[in-house]
């Protein structure tokens, strides 16, 4: 399964647009390394590379928050957090899995849905504040 980009996910903010739109480049890379029965090291590099992005995108956002006293940056913050933290969890499990397609599917599932919800949700709510201080 792939995820197609859909001009409702756009924040309205470029850059922060083609990190999402890069994010999904990466998630749909990794169903088919699985799917290609990738070795488990090419796994784990995909893994790597999503959880890098993740915690680069977020560093974007939260930069934002800072410099324009987003007020519910520290809720997002959270949230943020909460994500790594789940995605790092899955990365154990994949290193200890015998069947390790299996679990990175099961990752990418749960990032996928996480990312759409978050996108439509949480990213929405900074979206017209961000516009609103300048940023396009």
């Amino acid at each position: 399964m792939s995820i197609i980009w859909r001009e409702e996910y756009s924040v309205g903010v470029k850059e922060i647009d083609l990190q999402h739109q890069h994010f999904i480049e990466l998630m749909n890379k990794a169903y088919t390394a699985v799917y290609n029965n990738a070795t488990k090291e090419d796994i784990l590099k995909f893994v790597d590379e999503l959880l890098t992005h993740g915690y680069n995108h977020f560093q974007t956002e939260e930069k934002y928050f800072d410099k324009f006293k987003y007020p519910l940056a520290e809720e997002h913050k959270k949230i943020h957090a909460s994500l790594l933290e789940q995605a790092g969890a899955f990365k154990i499990t994949i290193n200890n899995a015998l069947d390790y397609g299996k679990e990175v599917s099961k990752l990418v599932d749960f990032l996928e849905d996480w990312l759409v919800d978050h996108m439509l949700t949480e990213d929405m709510k900074y979206s017209p504040f961000f516009i609103q201080h300048g940023l396009s």
